[in-house]
């Protein structure tokens, strides 16, 4: 497995500076136990002007298990999620200048991460995509990071991660995450790895992003004369 580690110590730096509709874990102590499937991505020239992987990667085929995406609420009229813009990101740094902390809060970025996952306690669903918060991938990277684990953890030959869900929590604390040795993990079919996939690829996020953002409504207005919100639509983020 090519799991670029450099990447992911850097990402885990940056997860621990800045600590739906899709699958969600059950709740309780029981919680569900996935594995979490990596997939293959050529980088295209879209791709490093839009920041998501440097320039030396351009033509190459890349590893990868993620994606993150950032959304922000509070800009609808339903206040249903839009994903980030530059416009959008604009409102907030402009409601953080001028003191609104009640407008920021409301309309702060929030990032999370799409990953492709089988439920290991009903494989029969086939690979589903999750939108993995920030505590459950900063746990995937200590282990990927970790040399009693690394990339081994990943895969349809990985382990399996137990992962609760206590939504009345401390919001650092709704989301647990515990890995099985591998002599404890369920055995995966191959052909699950087919089935995983190209979260950078355009048409692919165009499906799923149809999933995590909400249906398009009109933009609210500010009527004490603040820059008025760009109607709510997809973009990349």
């Amino acid at each position: 497995m090519s799991i670029d580690l450099d990447d992911e110590r850097q990402e885990q730096l940056n997860l621990k500076r800045s600590q739906s509709k899709g699958w969600r874990p059950e709740e309780g102590e029981k919680g569900s136990v996935i594995r979490i499937l990596t997939f293959k991505h050529k980088v295209t020239k879209d791709d490093v002007e839009k920041g998501f992987f440097p320039k030396d990667k351009l033509g190459k085929e890349v590893e990868r298990f993620d994606r993150k995406i950032t959304r922000q609420f509070g800009l609808t009229e339903n206040n249903s999620p839009v994903f980030a813009t530059a416009d959008t990101l604009e409102l907030f740094t402009q409601a953080k200048s001028e003191g609104d902390e009640d407008r920021a809060k409301a309309i702060r970025p929030d990032s999370k991460w799409v990953v492709n996952i089988v439920d290991m306690n009903k494989p029969a669903e086939g690979v589903k995509t999750w939108l993995m918060p920030k505590s459950v991938r900063t746990a995937v990277s200590d282990l990927l990071t970790d040399e009693d684990w690394g990339p081994k953890i990943l895969g349809v030959a990985g382990i399996d991660l137990k992962v609760t869900f206590d939504p009345n929590a401390a919001p650092a604390q709704m989301y647990r995450v515990s890995p099985k040795p591998g002599e404890k993990s369920r055995k995966l079919a191959s052909s699950f790895q087919d089935k995983a996939l190209d979260l950078f690829n355009p048409e692919v996020y165009a499906s799923f992003a149809k999933d995590y953002e909400g249906a398009p409504a009109a933009a609210k207005s500010k009527s004490n004369g603040k820059k008025a919100v760009p109607a709510a639509k997809s973009a990349e983020a």
